[in-house]
């Protein structure tokens, strides 16, 4: 009898302890689901349709998100910043010497500015679209490209022997968000030639694309080219986010060969 009662017993655990696995295994499975969903771009989308309601309203300008190309990771939000706002960013240049009688391209990172209301605006924009914080984004860069300029084939993250030093604490650039302020009359495109994509410089839309996969490594998918703007000038607004947080003051980072997409 006692030997069937410690049969009964070991069976008992057994069982316990099955269930127990099982339970600990769904609870596992569950968390790396969740963790996986974090990593992919699709969170994205749903933040940016979360908030689209109230910005379409704030706005009065319809709004679309779309999803370009999952490899690399680009997005396109259409009528992401009002005219006014594009206006009003493209003005500032004057107190950064950028002006677009140039005949050559020319930017400036709006250090000036970084307390400006409407700049902080468009850094919570940029934040809640993007689900990357605030504190990892340089200084945006204010650049202005007139008619017979292209940018041949680049990547916007950090590689090479020297890169280190450009990477540091804040970690490579995980994601770029472009701003497009006044559209050339003919011209300018954003290529990614991976994904055989052309997007359209539209005053008002933005242009969200990862440099890095979702497990760090640097994704050479990105590389991008600007087109040659044939008539008019064009006005960007760069915003480079990092993997960590960034050091909102101008660098060295400006002097990289790649660093001003």
């Amino acid at each position: 009898m006692k030997g069937k009662k410690v049969n009964n017993n070991q069976a008992t655990k057994y069982i316990g302890l099955g269930i127990g696995l099982i339970l600990l295994f769904t609870l596992f499975y569950k968390l790396g689901q969740s963790s996986a969903k974090k990593a992919l771009p699709l969170k994205v989308l749903k933040k940016a349709q979360a908030q689209d309601a109230q910005e379409t309203e704030k706005k009065g300008i319809p709004y679309q998100v779309e999803a370009l190309s999952f490899n690399p990771r680009i997005f396109l939000y259409h009528n992401f910043l009002l005219p006014k706002q594009c206006d009003y960013l493209i003005n500032l240049g004057s107190e950064y010497s950028i002006s677009a009688d140039s005949n050559s391209p020319y930017g400036a990172f709006l250090l000036n500015h970084q307390r400006d209301s409407i700049i902080k605006d468009i850094e919570h924009l940029i934040a809640e679209w993007t689900q990357i914080p605030i504190e990892n984004g340089e200084v945006m860069f204010l650049r202005q490209t007139p008619a017979g300029i292209e940018l041949p084939n680049h990547v916007d993250y950090f590689y090479g022997p020297d890169s280190e030093q450009y990477i540091g604490d804040q970690g490579n650039r995980l994601a770029s968000v472009i701003i497009f302020l006044e559209e050339p009359e003919q011209g300018g495109e954003v290529y990614f030639p991976e994904a055989k994509i052309k997007i359209p410089c539209k005053k008002g839309d933005a242009l969200l694309y990862f440099n890095l996969k979702a497990d760090g490594s640097l994704d050479e998918a990105s590389v991008h080219s600007f087109a040659k703007v044939v008539k008019g000038n064009k006005w960007t607004l760069t915003k480079w986010l990092r993997q960590s947080p960034a050091y909102h003051q101008q660098s060295t980072v400006d002097d990289h060969k790649d660093a001003v997409a």
